[in-house]
């Protein structure tokens, strides 16, 4: 996968037009935006002149590159009868089985972060739950009470800052 030396490529000025006409991006985030795609790109085909060869990345964008002059020539959208053209329904298959399983692979590792966070947060919770139920159940004031006060806090904290990760793990996970 990917564009041999394509981080030695450069762009022709087509191609940085078509880019911000086609897709929004400004002459400044151009360079990050093709080292994104760069290690996405798979062949689709010799192109229509000599020395060019187009390139589809997983968003979705077709890429035209001068394999001589390491050059950018063009980019533009993916449509379905361009695809058919010159991908076969194996290709098409097996491409999107690809992008299927990078996902799954995605939602794993999130899953494994997931599990890892509540391990750590079930015994701050224990000890939370143990000093709390020592204050409520605590029948005057004792110089221990600051401890407990102090403990109960500090695991609160603990606790509130791993529910915010898990809301945001779970907002990654229904995307």
């Amino acid at each position: 996968m990917g564009l041999s030396y394509g981080n030695e490529y450069t762009w022709t000025d087509h191609f940085k037009q078509r880019a911000k006409e086609r897709f929004s991006i400004e002459a400044d985030g151009l360079k990050k935006w093709l080292n994104r795609q760069l290690h996405t790109l798979i062949f689709l085909d010799d192109g229509d002149c000599e020395n060019r060869k187009r390139y589809i990345s997983d968003e979705g964008i077709i890429f035209v590159c001068d394999i001589q002059k390491r050059q950018f020539v063009t980019c533009y959208a993916v449509n379905s009868g361009t695809l058919k053209n010159h991908i076969s329904e194996q290709q098409l298959l097996h491409y999107q089985q690809f992008l299927d399983e990078k996902e799954q692979s995605i939602r794993r590792y999130h899953m494994q972060d997931v599990k890892l966070t509540l391990a750590e947060l079930i015994p701050e919770i224990e000890v939370f739950l143990h000093y709390a139920n020592k204050l409520a159940n605590s029948k005057r004031y004792v110089k221990q009470n600051r401890e407990w006060f102090q403990q109960v806090n500090e695991r609160f904290l603990v606790i509130q800052e791993a529910m915010h990760s898990l809301n945001i793990a779970q907002k990654n996970y229904s995307k």
